[in-house]
């Protein structure tokens, strides 16, 4: 088996196990939109990682597609205001 074989073999493992995980959680605090955004971030990281590591996707379209992961799975910190001019 190639390294990359390695690679996608791990991620696939660990990608199911973190799901398994967040589903445990979910079901002893219910699922709400958190355990949900946290089983989509299990689920779609190893995918990615897989279609970068078999160039499917091109660098700049797994980079554009990974920024977006960190945005949605990053909450929003702050007070609540959206506007950054000072009062």
């Amino acid at each position: 088996m190639t390294e990359h074989g390695w690679i996608e073999l791990v991620a696939l493992v660990v990608g199911g196990l973190c799901a398994v995980m967040v589903l445990l959680v979910g079901r002893q605090k219910g699922i709400g939109p958190q355990i949900r955004m946290a089983l989509a971030l299990c689920l779609i990281t190893p995918v990615l990682l897989i279609l970068g590591l078999e160039k499917i996707f091109s660098p700049e379209t797994l980079a554009v597609t990974i920024g977006a992961l960190i945005g949605a799975g990053v909450p929003a910190t702050g007070s609540g205001s959206s506007s950054a001019a000072p009062k």
